[in-house]
């Protein structure tokens, strides 16, 4: 990169003098649209002025390049949407008549913002700020460029989810520099997979910052609420923004990454508070990591885990920080089911109910996979050996990315189809076109159909698409009812869990828990949840009570004149 004439503004590699880049496929030509920069202008004489590669309501963020440190740079500028004007194909930067004083205040925030990142520069979770300047009416700051990944490109790129083992040694140093940060009294707002990114080195770091009125509702600038990683207090509702609000973002971002699935929004949890972890996820899930989860998942603020230092602790499994964890959670259950006449909790119930209810549900977490398994089994692995993926540049409209170029194809066919049988079939036919796509899946519904079967689709087939596009199907999860026997009270826990998979509830959806009672023999079922006779989802969960009380191996002797009165029998229930 020693030749900066020779360089893509886009990816910021050698192009050997070549156009479009031999390595991204970006073409100088095109430039950057409005209101953004033109390509290659400079900056306070040092810095030239790249691909708009981000933008949200605050303002955008370019690549560049540093021409006195020679090097590859990201430049951040302030624009806020709505309350600027920008000609095309000029520089300088107006208030909107009328918009001066908000515009004026959010600027003295953008800049105390970046000042306070270039005092924690040193922390290793970020790319370091160095440079703080104003010009063209607006305001600048320069961070050291690494190339990168954005963490949700990682995961499509390794299945789409990682074991808790593959992610611990991203997300720890990240926890320890969100800790650092708040006590600078920096908030992020807008964790998630699109601002968590990976970098060459195989580090987990944290990217776009903004000033506070671009992450909260009801505000001069346009906010960016990250759907399923925004808290509720981001949305105008009752509660203050502080580090519980970065602690759910975290969290979420933890769950996207160990279940696959993007969190249920916040908004939408206040009425339906569901969030699913498939058998498969859970089981290998170290205990204390539920209710860690669980904690800083809390919809209410004064619920939830407060700061990252206790996040910290809990999801690293201290015996004694997890049992508060457990209290928490648990509280913050009861209270809410006071709301609820007639409810019957037991306080474990109560403390999984609430925020994470573990379902057995097989989800089909399939995202089509590109490249290379970065992982292959090794949390430690870096990106050397996979293929890059770089942003595009960003168009016009304010502010979403360029769909990838190409020639049209059309969707594939996939209604009536077993989805995971057509993401692995090896048909040269169906894969040409396959590689091509991404795929989510946005629901799954019972149905008479197959477990599994694609219901819907869209695009709907024969639609034609762009390489690239992403085709979101609707999954059938099969029929839905099953009844709890009345016969499962008194069979060892073997039988038991036989006997539920047979009728058809899934493994995941199977919890156990220890309870004490003296009048019945050890090991055995002393107690269902739900009630037997009741019908329901054979996704729901169904409690099962394993006595586990066992009788002392010597009793105390006693004369037939003496009478021994036993206390009623209660259940100790307990993980």
């Amino acid at each position: 990169m020693q030749n900066p004439d020779a360089l893509c503004l886009n990816c910021l590699k050698d192009t050997g003098g070549e156009t479009p880049c031999p390595h991204c496929g970006f073409d100088e030509k095109k430039g950057n649209s409005t209101p953004f920069l033109p390509l290659k202008t400079v900056l306070s004489n040092r810095y030239v002025v790249g691909c708009a590669v981000q933008a949200n309501g605050e303002g955008a963020t370019y690549t560049g390049w540093d021409k006195e440190l020679k090097a590859p740079v990201y430049i951040r500028e302030y624009l806020p949407v709505g309350l600027f004007e920008r000609p095309a194909g000029d520089t300088q930067v107006t208030p909107v008549s009328g918009s001066e004083y908000p515009y004026n205040t959010d600027l003295m925030k953008f800049l105390e913002l970046a000042r306070g990142l270039a005092q924690v520069r040193e922390l290793s979770s970020l790319f370091p700020v160095y440079d703080i300047f104003e010009e063209n009416g607006t305001a600048y700051y320069i961070s050291e460029y690494m190339e990168n990944i954005t963490l949700r490109e990682f995961l499509i790129r390794n299945g789409g989810a990682l074991t808790w083992e593959q992610a611990r040694p991203l997300f720890m140093p990240v926890i320890s520099t969100l800790h650092a940060l708040h006590g600078a009294g920096i908030i992020h707002r807008g964790i998630c997979p699109e601002t968590l990114v990976v970098t060459i080195d195989g580090r987990l770091r944290l990217t776009g910052f903004c000033v506070a009125d671009a992450r909260t509702a009801r505000t001069p600038l346009s906010a960016e609420l990250p759907k399923g990683y925004a808290a509720i207090e981001q949305y105008g509702f009752d509660g203050t923004p502080g580090a519980w609000t970065d602690v759910y973002g975290i969290a979420a971002t933890i769950f996207r990454t160990l279940v696959g699935n993007t969190p249920p929004e916040a908004t939408a949890r206040v009425t339906n508070d569901k969030m699913i972890i498939p058998a498969a996820v859970a089981e290998k899930m170290p205990t204390y990591l539920l209710p860690a989860l669980a904690g800083a998942l809390q919809i209410l603020p004064e619920d939830r885990t407060q700061n990252m230092d206790q996040f910290r602790e809990e999801i690293s499994g201290a015996p004694s920080v997890t049992a508060k964890a457990s209290q928490r959670v648990e509280k913050a259950a009861k209270q809410a089911g006071k709301k609820k006449k007639g409810e019957k909790r037991y306080a474990a119930l109560a403390a999984m109910i609430t925020i994470i209810t573990i379902l057995v549900v097989a989800l089909l977490v399939v995202l089509l996979v590109f490249g290379k398994n970065l992982f292959n089994g090794d949390a430690t692995s870096t990106l050397s050996d996979a293929p890059m993926i770089t942003t595009e540049p960003l168009d016009s409209e304010l502010y979403t990315t360029r769909a990838d170029d190409g020639t049209s194809i059309s969707a594939p066919a996939l209604k009536g189809l077993v989805f995971q049988d057509y993401l692995t079939s090896t048909d040269q036919t169906l894969m040409s076109i396959r590689d091509q796509l991404k795929f989510t899946i946005v629901r799954k519904e019972y149905n008479s159909a197959r477990e599994g079967t694609v219901l819907e689709q869209s695009p709907e087939a024969g639609t034609k698409v762009q390489p690239g596009d992403t085709i979101q199907v609707v999954l059938s999860m099969g029929s839905e009812s099953v009844s709890i026997p009345s016969t499962l009270v008194g069979k060892t826990r073997d039988e038991a869990y036989i006997t539920l998979l047979e009728l058809g509830f899934r493994p995941g959806s199977i919890v156990f828990m220890n309870a004490n009672v003296r009048n019945m023999p050890y090991n055995t079922v002393s107690n269902v949840e739900p009630k037997p006779g009741t019908t329901l989802s054979r996704d729901s969960i169904v409690f099962v009570y394993i006595n586990q009380y066992q009788p002392p191996t010597t009793q105390p002797t006693t004369t037939p004149s003496e009478t021994t009165t036993q206390p009623p029998e209660t259940p100790d229930y307990s993980w």
